[in-house]
């Protein structure tokens, strides 16, 4: 179905909080493992899995999937995340995952809560809330 694809980011650097909001229309479908949306963000190709049984999301850009970002309590990961300006390793520790399917067909939506560090010093400590709904 196609979906709208709402994700705000509370994202708290030296303790100074900033929300960012990516909105993007795409494509959600159900699958073995719960749900999968794929969408553009910065015209940058993404799939969102999204397993509401462990639970866990994880996010591949650009094709690369050993370079996914995956969410799952207790999980401790690092990647090489590509930016414009190139390529960096960070860490993503994921503290809380939350994923609820909204009833009657309305969509899922679906909580993040992880810190990115790099070198071991904390980059930022990240909220995100994503709410993925069908368009009609």
């Amino acid at each position: 179905m196609k979906a709208r694809i709402v994700m705000e980011t509370l994202q708290t650097v030296d303790g100074e909080g900033e929300l960012l909001v990516h909105e993007s229309n795409g494509i959600l479908r159900r699958n073995s493992e719960g749900w999968r949306a794929t969408y553009l963000l910065d015209g940058i190709h993404h799939e969102m899995q999204l397993d509401p049984l462990v639970p866990s999301v994880t996010v591949i850009r650009n094709w690369q999937d050993r370079d996914a970002l995956r969410y799952e309590r207790g999980l401790r990961h690092t990647v090489l995340y590509e930016t414009p300006a190139g390529c960096m390793e960070i860490c993503f520790s994921t503290r809380r995952v939350e994923i609820r399917e909204q009833g009657g067909g309305a969509g899922i939506a679906a909580l993040l809560d992880y810190r990115i560090s790099q070198h071991g010093g904390t980059l930022a400590d990240c909220l995100v809330r994503i709410d993925i709904s069908p368009i009609i």
